[in-house]
């Protein structure tokens, strides 16, 4: 259990709940199988879009069509680098939490927002190793939060929003406490 983490989830806990478990998603940039052929496709967007403007500069074109050639520049750039840096901020600002009632996730930029599962409500819990003892845990339940209502709120290994401890250390051991609690919480 990491000191920031469990720090995050103090507040909120509820009278006499004890916070079990804490940490954040692996930091740093990340690319997975899931990343490549999306990957490969910004690079060709982006080496088109360059040769564009390249073009465009070159022969003296109108300005409309420097202009018009930026947005797919910028679009090729977030594809190739973007996106690996805003999925990193995203998970800098995440926080996983399992205590004896509840699986919490915060996360959020402008406005963190804290959203739950009770364990005993818990059916569908599923453990996927991606690498080297890292891996995530999905969950497929009724979300409650403290902020609007989304169904999808993490930030998934595929990009795809997700409600999920993504890219967890050990996420087995972490699977066998919520299975461990939730079966405790039902009887």
């Amino acid at each position: 259990m990491t000191q920031q983490a469990a720090q995050r989830f103090q507040m909120v806990l509820e009278a006499g709940e004890k916070l079990l478990w804490a940490d954040q998603p692996v930091q740093g940039l990340r690319c997975t199988r899931f990343d490549i052929p999306l990957l490969l496709f910004g690079i060709i967007w982006l080496g088109f879009s360059l040769f564009w403007e390249y073009m465009a500069y070159s022969m003296a074109a109108p300005l409309f069509f420097l202009f018009f050639g930026l947005p797919f520049v910028f679009l090729g750039v977030y594809l190739v680098i973007g996106r690996f840096i805003l999925n990193a901020l995203l998970r800098a600002k995440t926080f996983y939490g399992l205590t004896d009632r509840r699986v919490l996730i915060y996360s959020g930029f402008r406005e963190p927002k804290l959203t739950w599962y009770n364990l005993e409500e818990l059916e569908d819990v599923i453990v996927k190793e991606v690498l080297h003892d890292i891996g995530s845990i999905e969950f497929d339940q009724e979300i409650h939060s403290n902020g609007p209502r989304q169904s999808r709120i993490n930030p998934g290994i595929d990009g795809a929003f997700k409600f999920d401890f993504v890219d967890i250390k050990d996420p087995h051991a972490v699977y066998l406490q919520i299975k461990q609690r939730s079966h405790l919480n039902r009887q």
